[in-house]
């Protein structure tokens, strides 16, 4: 969201946009570290309070 925020921005927003490459990159690899072959993030227990 933010990037496409930024990007709205043109050439002003370039020098944030170096961080928000980074920083989505990050949450992508997280993402893809932590989902596993289930695709989900959860497991196979609820653990939500009640």
């Amino acid at each position: 969201m933010l990037k496409i925020m930024a990007g709205r921005l043109g050439d002003a927003a370039a020098p944030i946009m170096p961080r928000i490459e980074d920083q989505l990159a990050s949450d992508i690899a997280f993402a893809e570290d932590n989902i596993g072959d289930s695709l989900h993030f959860v497991g196979t227990n609820w653990t939500a309070p009640t």
